[in-house]
């Protein structure tokens, strides 16, 4: 979830920088739009197990130091994705960050940039690491493999 908005905040940072990009990048559950103001933060609340609303918005200054919310580096949904590598976006059909890995898709392609969005269904933040037991968790593992041998 950071981590993915971290990995992107990175992307945008190399390609502004003009440094050469990877071939690509997967992202789990990305938490990409900070202000906590998606839908699915609602729509979900009761669903997701892992991740509330309240957690996020107590997190969010923590993680973003003082900066503006909508900064593209701190929430990267705000930003223009066009020069960005490949993307491989997983999310959990019942996570309150539904709508963030959502609108990352969405501004990947507005961005002319190749991704594929993976919405897996009854899934909790964090299941393809979090629930390594489960075999949706190994079959996510696969997906990310199959991606990074296609984009390496």
């Amino acid at each position: 979830s950071a981590g993915a908005g971290l990995a992107l905040a990175l992307l945008f940072s190399l390609r502004d920088q003009g440094v050469k990009m990877p071939h690509g990048c997967f992202l789990l559950s990305p938490w990409a739009d900070l202000t906590g103001d998606a839908p699915t933060y609602r729509s979900n609340r009761w669903r997701d197990l892992w991740l509330s609303r309240r957690k996020t918005r107590k997190w969010a200054p923590w993680y973003a130091g003082g900066q503006d919310f909508k900064n593209p580096y701190i929430s990267p949904v705000f930003g223009d994705f066009a020069g960005l590598p490949p993307l491989l976006v997983l999310v959990g059909e019942q996570e309150v960050l539904l709508d963030d890995a959502r609108t990352v898709a969405e501004k990947a392609r507005q961005g002319k940039v190749s991704v594929e969005l993976q919405v897996w269904p009854g899934m909790q933040h964090v299941w393809p690491i979090g629930l390594p037991q489960i075999s949706e968790s190994k079959e996510a593992m696969k997906a990310i493999a199959s991606f990074l041998a296609r984009t390496t």
